[in-house]
């Protein structure tokens, strides 16, 4: 009677999945699957599929969203976070069978992330230089909080008619996107097979040096 040696069969079968041709077998057929809507494999086990990275990034949105109104981010900001203006990109394949999906704050012609420094007045008019560079990120700086170098005075954009104004000097971060993340990775991480982080500009505070 035959014998099967199945040490022998396991050998060739890693062998094979070690190669190039095998790596490559197995890469098409992860990549068959993940575009499927079902998502399992013949032995039963489960890849995360497109359509769960897609649902994954919308549930991010939404705590998101959720975390920055908890935050009380004013309205000014907020309108980058709201539903319709913050951005969400489609699956990208980046390295080694991993995807990447993002989201992004509106920024453009209607909504500015970015926010000029006071005006400076000189003998009571406005000359039309500015106390410093302004703020490339102004979710960013809410998120993280500011410390400034010293305070200056100016006009602010869109409130000249608060006359001159002194800068607020340290802001303490709201944290509302780690709180996002964290709850996020908490609820739903395991549940699709993806973890939430964070880019490295919402990571830590703002240091603002002023003229």
């Amino acid at each position: 009677m035959a014998q099967i040696n199945m040490e022998s069969i396991k050998k060739k079968v890693n062998d094979y999945a070690k190669s190039a041709d095998g790596k490559k077998r197995i890469e098409d057929k992860v990549e068959e699957i993940r575009l499927s809507s079902d998502g399992r494999t013949a032995s039963g086990d489960y890849i995360t599929t497109i359509m769960d990275m897609r649902s994954a990034t919308r549930l991010m949105k939404s705590e998101l969203i959720h975390s920055a109104q908890t935050a009380g981010l004013p309205d000014s900001v907020m309108d980058h976070v709201d539903v319709d203006p913050m951005g969400m990109s489609e699956p990208v394949k980046v390295r080694n069978g991993h995807y990447y999906t993002s989201l992004t704050f509106a920024d453009g012609e209607r909504y500015k992330l970015y926010r000029p420094s006071l005006e400076i007045v000189k003998n009571g008019s406005p000359t039309g230089k500015r106390t410093g560079d302004g703020i490339d990120n102004i979710v960013a700086l809410f998120n993280n909080g500011y410390n400034a170098d010293k305070q200056v005075l100016g006009l602010w954009a869109g409130h000249e008619d608060l006359g001159i104004v002194g800068s607020r000097v340290s802001r303490k971060g709201l944290l509302f996107m780690q709180d996002a993340v964290r709850n996020f990775n908490r609820k739903f991480g395991h549940i699709y097979r993806v973890t939430a982080t964070l880019d490295d500009e919402y990571e830590s505070g703002y240091s603002i040096g002023e003229e």
